[in-house]
């Protein structure tokens, strides 16, 4: 059981390993990655690493992969996917679809992290910033389901886009006031 006395989310980690890596340091990093998703409270219930020449630029892995991500988070019960490393707004998206679950890469969990642990006002407010920084360019789709379809004037935006667009200015606004 976690601190709120709740079963812990089951995490489910993924890694892409391009030939510059070793086996031992993308072993090192995905042992570290399971301690620290551990010391935020998820449970590991398992991992998964692709060897490819490269990342694949809309999902980091090919559909085959997904496929068998998407399979094996349904099987082992996973709440959440952690990517082993940063990843792209558009991937994560792309991820989320494929899983049907929530994705964080490497940024995102050690800033919850950091966020967790901040005692200071001060530190509160550093890590804020720096989730606010890393959250606004990835507001992108939050309100995708606000969308209908576009007629009448040309050029003329969504519900879901004047909500993004608001989403920004509000972040914007804040890290200006953190400043």
């Amino acid at each position: 059981m976690n601190e709120n006395g709740l079963h812990p989310d089951k995490a489910y980690l993924i890694a892409l390993q391009t030939p510059d890596i070793s086996d031992a340091q993308q072993a090192d990093s995905l042992d570290e990655l399971t301690e620290l998703a551990g010391s935020i409270g998820y449970a590991y219930v398992g991992r998964l690493v692709q060897h490819r020449e490269q990342i694949h630029p809309g999902s980091v892995f090919g559909s085959g992969k997904l496929a068998e991500i998407s399979e094996q988070v349904r099987r082992l019960g996973a709440d959440v996917v952690i990517f082993d490393g940063n990843l792209s707004p558009a991937q994560g998206q792309n991820l989320e679809k494929a899983t049907g679950v929530m994705v964080l890469d490497r940024t995102q969990l050690i800033l919850s992290i950091f966020s967790r642990n901040a005692q200071t006002r001060e530190a509160r407010m550093q890590v804020e910033l720096a989730q606010l920084g890393y959250m606004l360019p990835r507001v992108v789709g939050l309100w995708a389901h606000l969308d209908r379809e576009r007629g009448g004037i040309a050029g003329s935006k969504g519900a879901g886009e004047k909500q993004i667009d608001i989403d920004r200015t509000l972040i914007r606004n804040r890290i200006a006031r953190l400043r």
